[in-house]
């Protein structure tokens, strides 16, 4: 009732499909909605069904005006007058919500890394690179994609790699900023390091330029 927004008593004198799949009708084309029906009435006549064994996602809209997200599992029951389709149906409108607001997030967050000419990036306490910008992934040679994972001392030489780590530490123990230089192959480095604290106030990583 909460969920599709009409009642019980109305719910009970109506095909599922009419129910669920019309309030979904803008998520679904017509040829979409046709063989949903006909999977529900094939599983409902024998028992066996592509829908059973996986969960199923939908958008629905609330008379109300609200979007709602969902998250279906569909099981066959078998009774004495034969295959009846049971389904369990949740809510998962604020998990998406949220997943899309760190996908915006994520967004925004490559925009404001690309659009500067210096390198930066998130690397997490153990060097791995969270997220980086066009201008590092040029220096290490590969792509964006091929160098998020990656542990960012991979690509220094030993000793270079030593001065750094060291650095990185003080700013853990610390939980401090720092900025030193240092020189490599490819030039002399302004290096700004910037903790990112969780609430207990500990490093869970780095903001680095």
């Amino acid at each position: 009732e909460k969920i599709v927004g009409i009642s019980r008593e109305e719910a009970l004198r109506q095909p599922i499909w009419d129910i669920q799949y019309r309030a979904a009708a803008q998520a679904f084309d017509s040829a979409q909605y046709e063989r949903i029906k006909a999977a529900i009435l094939d599983a409902i006549r024998t028992g066996e069904s592509p829908l059973f064994n996986r969960q199923i996602e939908a958008v629905v809209s609330h008379p109300e005006g609200q979007t709602k997200y969902l998250q279906q599992s569909v099981f066959p029951i078998r009774t004495e007058k034969g295959w009846r389709l049971g389904s369990v149906v949740l809510d998962i409108t604020e998990h998406k919500q949220a997943e899309e607001a760190v996908r915006r997030s994520e967004s925004f967050l490559r925009a404001l890394l690309d659009a500067t000419t210096d390198v930066a990036f998130l690397m997490s306490r153990d060097g791995t690179l969270l997220t980086l910008n066009e201008a590092l992934a040029r220096h290490t040679g590969k792509t964006v994609a091929e160098v998020i994972g990656a542990n960012g001392f991979s690509f220094l030489q030993s000793d270079l790699r030593a001065k750094r780590q060291s650095r990185f530490e003080q700013v853990l123990e610390t939980g401090q900023p720092a900025r030193w230089e240092d020189e490599s192959p490819t030039g002399i480095w302004d290096n700004n390091v910037y903790p990112i604290l969780t609430p207990e106030g500990t490093v869970d990583a780095f903001a680095v330029y």
